[in-house]
């Protein structure tokens, strides 16, 4: 970018182009960071600008979108909002999940106890797991979050003989008992052996205004998915969720989703 602010710091070959003498934040050592006496001095100068920018009664953007404009560009949700929707979470208890499940439990365990007597405690938690067979899904919900994180701590990954799970019955179990627009937290490490009903989830997705997080464990089995045929793109694309892509992403992901909701 033309004029941008240099990286700063002997190692930054663009110190020498305009616009010159960005303040380096690399370290606490001046051989590489020449300005790193001004560090806080930045950081607290950046926090000033930003409640400004977003806070100033007069020029703020708070201020110049108006309050429900505001929540809507940042995708928030005041209390009273969050009252009326669920937490819930769709997860594969098959028998390839084995190594993985106590994973999944300790976050969703954690998620929920963040969320109890919190301002943002939702309408009531849900939970929807799947198996093979699909008579095998099944649906709970509560209001109460002690109940919830007990039905979690029971999970047990077992059953299931490939590695193709029913994927959408589950989600659409999940998205069946939740209330409008929530979203839907899926945990698994297999493609949708009932992919062919995706078209149907994602219609009763976008009718009740559901986004569908998909967090995929690689591939069970050791087999890739067939990009191409994998239901999950399809649906992120029209439910505007995201998806993990390993286990240490996923991990990733999950803490700061959870953080960013709670």
């Amino acid at each position: 970018f033309k004029y941008k602010c240099s990286h700063g710091g002997h190692l930054d070959k663009s110190r020498w182009f305009r616009a010159r003498g960005g303040i380096n934040k690399d370290s606490y050592l001046e051989k590489y960071s020449p300005h790193y006496y001004l560090h806080k001095e930045a950081a607290d100068s950046a926090i000033n600008a930003t409640e400004d920018f977003i806070g100033d009664t007069a020029n703020g953007l708070l201020s110049l979108l108006g309050h429900n404009h505001f929540l809507e560009v940042f995708n928030l949700r005041t209390k009273s909002h969050a009252w009326k929707t669920s937490l819930t979470f769709a997860i594969d208890v098959s028998g390839s999940m084995g190594s993985v499940i106590k994973t999944v439990i300790d976050v969703t365990v954690q998620a929920v106890s963040a969320r109890i007597n919190s301002q943002n405690e939702p309408a009531e938690y849900v939970l929807s797991t799947f198996n093979d067979p699909e008579n095998l899904t099944t649906g709970y919900s509560t209001t109460n979050g002690y109940s919830m994180v007990q039905q979690l701590q029971s999970l047990k990954a077992n059953g299931g003989g490939d590695c193709p799970e029913f994927t959408i019955s589950g989600l659409l179990k999940a998205v069946e008992i939740s209330q409008p627009n929530s979203r839907v937290y899926l945990f698994t490490d297999a493609s949708a052996k009932d992919a062919n009903r995706v078209s149907e989830l994602i219609k009763k997705a976008r009718d009740k205004n559901i986004a569908i997080y998909v967090l995929l464990w690689g591939s069970c089995g050791g087999r890739r998915h067939n990009r191409n045929s994998r239901f999950d793109y399809k649906v992120l694309k029209y439910t505007a969720g995201l998806m993990g892509i390993n286990h240490s992403v996923l991990i990733f992901f999950l803490k700061y989703i959870f953080n960013f909701i709670n």
